[in-house]
């Protein structure tokens, strides 16, 4: 999930949205593996909730600088004369 969120944080998304299950064998998979992932019921349903898991809420700080860092393009340079 985290590496989804960090690569969905770089495109700029703000959240996921997904409708579940109260059962465990549809497909969209059971409610409580995406509220054990941080998501939240937008829309609560007898059968299909929606929910929703912001993604600027979970994403550490650690990301957020390598994407910074990603962005900046220095370009290094060797000095011909430097002292060893």
């Amino acid at each position: 999930m985290q590496s989804i969120e960090a690569s969905l944080v770089k495109r700029r998304v703000r959240a996921i949205e997904v409708f579940a299950t109260r059962r465990d064998e549809h497909p969209p998979g059971p409610i409580e593996f995406y509220l054990q992932n941080g998501f939240y019921i937008l829309r609560d349903d007898p059968q299909f909730p929606l929910l929703r898991l912001e993604l600027k809420t979970l994403v550490g700080w650690q990301i957020n600088i390598q994407f910074a860092l990603d962005g900046l393009k220095i370009p290094a340079r060797v000095r011909s004369g430097a002292l060893a």
